[in-house]
């Protein structure tokens, strides 16, 4: 691997003013031929396996967070037609 640095920035779907940044980079990256790994995390997060088992080689990565940050913004998120 060339370059092991990773930065991840998610926003909140429901409030979008809210967010999450995640820095850092990775340690290992290791195959997960029978999804083992995609279906503890699918299994936490939406109650069922993983979805799409025909991936062709499946990889997960192990990641040292160097620097994490949430912030959130002073607004109130009104969509349209909500109010």
């Amino acid at each position: 691997m060339r370059d092991a640095r990773i930065s991840i920035s998610m926003v909140d779907f429901v409030d979008p003013y809210s967010e999450v940044q995640i820095r850092g980079r990775v340690l290992e990256r290791r195959t997960d031929p029978e999804l083992k790994c995609y279906d503890a995390m699918s299994e936490k997060y939406v109650g069922k396996p993983w979805p799409y088992r025909d991936e062709k080689s499946p990889i997960v990565l192990i990641i040292e967070v160097t620097k994490a940050r949430f912030s959130k913004q002073p607004f109130e998120h009104t969509p349209p037609g909500a109010g």
